[in-house]
Parts: structure tokens; sequence; C-alpha cells
């Protein structure tokens, strides 16, 4: 568990299923989902990808304190041992309230506390918060990836989008 000045940073467990579905779900009725891969909105599937989350120890719940779970963070591993892949998401309704800085330094700190030496992400370059976000934390963008596509529209169709890899601490 990392416990920050407002959040609660911890493994996710069953209890948080009231909270997790109604992050999924808000989550899958953004307009920024379609940058993204699509997650279950069934009961069953949520139940799912709360069990697998819960069972990896690289997945956070970001929790207010004395508050529900309002997003999560991850410090997926690579095929490099001292490498980690930052991912975040806040619940629409908790953005712009400094939230995933807060929670993402505290990941970061974490896992530099725990030997990790460096990080990737990736984000749509429309998603200007995302962007800035990872700008704030000290990642550098380190590559354009003009063609991206993660998802599909209404009609199946792939949506395509600009977005960038980036960069932070020491990769060798």
């Amino acid at each position: 568990m990392i416990a920050t000045e407002r959040l609660i940073l911890r493994g996710f467990t069953k209890k948080d299923l009231a909270d997790f579905t109604a992050y999924v779900r808000d989550r899958m009725s953004s307009e920024d989902v379609r940058y993204d891969m699509p997650w279950p909105t069934d009961g069953k599937g949520i139940k799912a990808t709360l069990r697998f989350f819960a069972k990896d120890d690289s997945w956070f719940a970001v929790q207010l304190r004395d508050g529900p779970v309002i997003g999560f963070v991850v410090a997926d591993r690579t095929k490099i041992e001292h490498i980690r892949s930052l991912g975040y998401a806040i619940r629409s309704d908790y953005r712009n309230q400094g939230y995933a800085f807060e929670a993402c330094s505290a990941v970061i700190a974490h896992c530099r506390d725990e030997g990790i030496t460096g990080f990737t992400a990736s984000t749509a370059d429309c998603l200007e918060g995302s962007v800035r976000l990872l700008e704030k934390l000290g990642f550098v963008k380190t590559e354009a990836i003009p063609d991206a596509s993660l998802n599909t529209d209404a009609q199946g169709n792939p949506v395509h989008f600009a977005a960038g890899r980036y960069k932070l601490g020491a990769h060798e």
C-alpha cells in the first residue's frame, strides 16, 4: 500500500466491485475510449477484469482516502526487468484535480525504491491532458506513431489516430 496526501494506492480486491463497475462504465462511455482497448461492461466481464487486476501486483487501485476507488495506475512489466510501462486512468468526475499526477508520482517513486530505473508510456496525441501529465511527470516523447489503432467505431471500422511513445529515466 502507498499513501499520499489524498490517496491510497493498493492492490484491487473483490470488495472493490461496486466502485470498479462504476469506473469501468464511466470509462467505456467516455469519448476517450476510442483511443484505448475496449473493456467488458457486463457484470461477468467486469468481475473477470477485477479478478485479473487483483492477482497482478503491478495494478494499483487509486482510492480517495475515506472514499471510493476512482481509477488505477499500472506499472506493467516489460521484457526488460528494470523497466515498467506506466498506464493510468481516473474516473471522469474526478479528473483535472491532480489525482492522476499524485497517483502516478507515488507509483513511480515506489517502483524506483524497488529498483526500477525507467518507464515507458504511450498516449494519443489528441489526449492533451494525458500528454501534459506525462510531461509533468518528466517523460520525454521518443517516438511518433502516425497511425495507431486500438479500438473500432460503431460500424466495426478501426479508429486511427496519431500517438506518441514516451520514456522516463534510464533505459540501458
